[in-house]
């Protein structure tokens, strides 16, 4: 039988509890209100510097479009920027970014 020490227990859980990222609900999204134009593609400059790890819009009444428009990201002078292709003209659409 092995004997671990509460001090040596207790270093085990710190090492486990260093490993694991801690993220606020303020730290992993962005959102931002905007409208699209049809046929032409809208360019949305975002302050994110981390890559997003999902990017999804959603219409007026807060259904899910993404599927509807061409999305695509960039990173351009340290941030990253969006680009959305809509052959509708849309309003009031958030822009809602994961990170």
């Amino acid at each position: 039988m092995i004997t671990i020490s509460p001090l040596q227990n207790l270093n085990v859980f710190r090492a486990v509890l260093a490993a694991v990222p801690i993220y606020t609900n303020e730290e992993m999204k962005y959102l931002q209100t905007i409208n699209l134009s049809a046929g032409v593609s809208t360019t949305v400059v975002t302050t994110l510097t981390t890559e997003p790890y999902n990017v999804f819009l959603l219409d007026a009444e807060g259904n899910d479009i993404s599927s509807q428009v061409n999305i695509s990201l960039a990173l351009a002078g340290g941030v990253y920027e969006v680009y959305i292709y809509s052959t509708d003209a849309l309003t009031g659409v958030k822009l809602k970014i994961l990170y």
